[in-house]
């Protein structure tokens, strides 16, 4: 959780949720850091970066967790 505090302060990244599963319950789930909507002199051209990034993931990983359930490799 340190390493993801130093991540964080060094902006190599603006935020993470650590997510622990045991036994096929949630053991423990928190968020780290915040988004930043506005930098101080108006929009910050990083968030929309990060936010695609982000959306590729989200979109991506479901989509092929389905497709490897389902046998297709591709």
């Amino acid at each position: 959780m340190s390493a993801i505090n130093q991540a964080i302060a060094q902006d190599r990244l603006p935020g993470a949720v650590l997510l622990v599963g045991h036994n096929g319950q949630i053991v423990y789930r928190k968020a780290y850091g915040s988004v930043r909507w506005f930098a101080a002199g108006g929009h910050d051209p990083r968030y929309h970066l990060r936010l695609r990034l982000l959306t590729k993931v989200i979109a991506t990983t479901p989509s092929l967790m389905k497709l490897f359930e389902q046998g297709s490799s591709g």
